[in-house]
């Protein structure tokens, strides 16, 4: 619990001061505090649209439960949507290639060295102002199905799913923001393609914890993890998996950078479309903030010596994360490096320092320091 400070100590008014009324207190960081730009709350959809995901009803699920979603999405004026659809190569939406309205699709093929062919401006989309530009992206994914597919060539053996995730990072670099990745089947072709790991001669023997780990012979999501949170870009992982997908090897692309990771074991759209609804739904409409970095402080005869969280353990003095949002924890471990003297009060501060661009009426996104203090 919180103990409060003896009135006989506080200098000045306490209610003048609300670091001594509340434990939690946030205000708005000066601007040499500032960190990376952030232009808005963009989410960049990456949707599997292979076989598997067009035959048991993913792309079908993810636009029904979207388009039900974007009217409830808070303050759709810094909002910005985008999509990316992918099999054995990388599909970028855009509505400037055409004067119909209809969605255009630019092809990305190069999926051993994969980049952004449409800048940012031209693949993600305003809420407020392109809501029907973004209804008319998720149709056109909502329509495709095998035959559709197979006429536009779009179609293929193996999915590339790791080169659109790094084509997406590529579109939010110097922008920050989150990409939602739904996958059915592994990455198995271009960057990040992975192999499996099932090896039934292991089964439940001590060998068969390598399998919980990261495959140390390739390291294309935990180097793209850096990258990413060097761009402040998130990933959160929708796994409806038909089949082996390696989840530990793809763990670092999401986990280290503040994400989060959702799995349906054997998915189809009867058994775990309304799951994914609702996933899909908090995800899109909790609060979050982008690039953070956390530090915890504590008074003499103390010292924080590492942090746990969805990004496993960091002994770093300071934890950086891309994103933060409503449903996260964080933990820090205190060690005690000298005896405290009797009789006196020992503190704790953990600071926060993020952005956000909710809640503001400003076209720039704010930065806010979140202060917690305790005491015993």
């Amino acid at each position: 619990g919180l103990t409060p400070i003896p009135t006989n100590i506080i200098n000045g008014s306490s209610v003048e001061k609300p670091e001594l009324q509340f434990g939690t207190c946030d205000f708005i960081a000066p601007s040499k505090l500032a960190g990376k730009k952030v232009t808005g709350n963009n989410l960049l959809l990456v949707i599997d649209c292979g076989t598997n995901a067009i035959n048991f009803g993913l792309n079908q699920q993810i636009v029904a439960s979207m388009k039900a979603i974007l009217d409830l999405i808070p303050d759709p004026e810094h909002t910005n949507i985008g999509v990316i659809t992918y099999n054995t190569s990388v599909e970028f939406y855009t509505n400037s290639l055409t004067g119909t309205g209809e969605a255009a699709i630019v092809f990305m093929s190069d999926i051993a060295a994969p980049f952004a062919p449409l800048p940012y401006n031209k693949t993600m989309f305003n809420l407020k102002q392109n809501k029907a530009q973004i209804e008319a992206i998720l149709d056109k994914v909502a329509s495709f199905d095998t035959t559709a597919k197979q006429r536009h060539h779009l179609i293929g053996n193996g999915s590339c799913g790791g080169a659109a995730i790094k084509a997406a990072a590529e579109v939010l670099k110097g922008n920050a923001g989150k990409i939602l990745w739904f996958l059915m089947d592994m990455p198995s072709v271009g960057f990040g393609s992975l192999k499996s790991r099932n090896n039934p001669t292991i089964a439940n023997s001590e060998k068969q914890k390598v399998l919980f780990n990261p495959d140390e012979t390739n390291t294309a999501y935990t180097d793209l993890s850096e990258f990413c949170l060097q761009s402040r870009v998130a990933v959160d992982i929708f796994a409806c998996a038909q089949s082996e997908i390696d989840l530990a090897t793809l763990m670092p692309i999401s986990s280290r950078l503040g994400g989060e990771i959702y799995y349906y074991p054997q998915f189809n759209s009867a058994e775990y479309g309304e799951k994914l609804h609702f996933d899909l739904f908090r995800n899109m409409t909790r609060n979050t903030v982008y690039d953070i970095s956390m530090r915890a402080r504590c008074s003499t005869g103390l010292s924080v010596s590492s942090y746990v969280g969805g990004f496993g353990e960091i002994t770093d003095p300071t934890v950086e994360v891309s994103v933060m949002d409503a449903d996260k924890t964080i933990g820090f471990l205190v060690k005690q490096d000298s005896k405290l003297k009797p009789n006196t009060q020992a503190y704790l501060q953990f600071a926060v320092l993020f952005t956000t661009c909710l809640l503001y009426t400003s076209d720039a996104a704010d930065e806010g320091l979140g202060v917690d203090l305790g005491g015993r």
